[in-house]
């Protein structure tokens, strides 16, 4: 009897440090398979920073290219010597100066319209090959056409609805008035681009990867454009506006539409305006467990 207790009690003395010892494996496992995860996640998330600062630099740079190009306009001698002549209200400086700003426009592929608003004679004159002088009422749609381009300030774009195109659309717009050698303003010179053209030319190429999301944002929180539906955005807005607007740059994990995405976002140096880039991580996560 002495002997089956003895024997028993050392069956269970070496259970007991076996399932000690494998408790203990266990819990290093786990810890390191987690500092593993965290560190694969990290890398992850800077590899997509990295990404973030290539895909935003070619929006910025798009925006830099329509805001140089309505600077130049703007401050070309020959635009601003006959929008000033004796005759510049005649129909041929009318059709030299669109001459001129097609000059401009053909300058950038995602440039729309370049045009010029005389608001004392409401006479808009646009890069337009056709019906490339319109005149506005300087009261009305004059006037909501002036107010509108004027909110546009410094390097960043203003989005709006197309006010002179034949379909609705949204576009980004900068301006810049047109002096005389007096520093009068005679005119004001708009540079349009349309917000599928800019999208589809820079933004959607970063959406071709699977599970992966492109938006922009001003620094508010406000949303430009991005690859997500209406319906899918709403809950994107609402975690990123708060983050947005307390950090311009920052990286967080997001649960969304009952995945986890790995989100960075960064200002961008010319526009100040936010790019943010969201990919699922499940294919990530699958690939590190195996």
């Amino acid at each position: 009897m002495e002997h089956f207790l003895h024997d028993n009690l050392r069956l269970r003395t070496f259970a007991a440090v076996m399932l000690l010892n494998f408790l203990v494996i266990l819990v290093i496992s786990i810890f390191f398979q987690q500092r593993s995860l965290s560190f694969f996640e990290q890398e992850y998330a800077d590899a997509l920073y990295e990404q973030s600062r290539a895909n935003g630099g070619l929006v910025d740079s798009g925006w830099q290219s329509l805001y140089q190009t309505t600077a130049d306009a703007a401050y070309d001698m020959t635009l601003r010597e006959k929008l000033a002549s004796a005759d510049s209200g005649s129909p041929e400086t009318a059709r030299e100066i669109a001459a001129i700003l097609r000059t401009y426009k053909n300058r950038n592929d995602q440039i729309d319209r370049i045009s010029i608003y005389e608001p004392a004679t409401g006479r808009l004159i646009r890069s337009d090959e056709y019906h490339a002088v319109m005149t506005l009422d300087p009261n009305k749609e004059g006037q909501k056409w002036l107010d509108t381009i004027c909110q546009q300030q410094g390097r960043k774009p203003f989005l709006t609805e197309d006010q002179l195109g034949a379909s609705p659309q949204k576009i980004y717009l900068y301006h810049q008035p047109v002096y005389d050698r007096a520093g009068n303003i005679l005119a004001y010179l708009t540079t349009s681009c349309s917000e599928r053209r800019l999208y589809y030319a820079y933004l959607a190429p970063a959406t071709r990867e699977k599970e992966s999301a492109v938006l922009l944002y001003h620094t508010d929180g406000t949303l430009l454009s991005g690859s997500l539906a209406d319906e899918e955005t709403a809950p994107v807005q609402a975690i990123l506006q708060d983050k947005i607007a307390q950090n311009h740059d920052g990286q967080a994990t997001l649960h969304i539409r009952n995945q986890d995405y790995a989100a960075v976002w960064l200002s961008l140096p010319f526009s100040g305006e936010v790019f943010c880039l969201l990919k699922s991580q499940h294919d990530f996560h699958a690939q590190i467990i195996q």
